[in-house]
């Protein structure tokens, strides 16, 4: 009779089923196991991972090789476009930065590091009298 090994560890196999299979017990269920953890939806995951680290890469050596050869778009004199900005946005934008800073520039005096803030805090829509519960009216007597 013919020895049969397993695929796998290469032991002889006497089970008509085992011979069958090419795996011993253990094997074959070793590799079931491992067939199903490459069909998981875990794996599905990693590869999305990996084409995503891929894709940054990619976007790395662009900038890179942006930054090294310095291609950068110019303003064309043949184009129509106005490109001074008027006056009264010039205004608005400085307004709206100035009062920003001021508004950080107070927010830094009042936030020092020392700063409790449970005394500024409330708490949202809070009870300040607790609730009365409702009279049970009797019907029956």
């Amino acid at each position: 009779m013919e020895n049969i090994k397993c695929k796998r560890c290469n032991r002889i196999l006497t089970n008509k089923v085992s011979i069958k299979l090419g795996y011993g017990l253990v094997c074959y269920h070793k590799m079931q196991l491992q067939e199903a953890q490459i069909t998981s939806p875990n794996n599905d995951v990693i590869a999305q991972l990996f084409d995503r680290v891929r894709k940054l890469e990619l976007d790395n050596t662009f900038m890179k090789y942006q930054l090294k050869h310095k291609v950068f778009v110019g303003k064309s004199q043949e184009s129509d476009l106005n490109w001074d900005i008027p006056e009264e946005i010039k205004e608005i934008k400085n307004e709206s930065k100035i009062t920003f800073n001021v508004v950080v520039k107070e927010l830094r005096v009042i936030f020092t590091e020392d700063f409790d803030y449970h005394n500024v805090l409330k708490p949202i829509n809070p009870i300040e009298q607790p609730e009365v519960p409702p009279q049970v009216i009797e019907l029956f007597n």
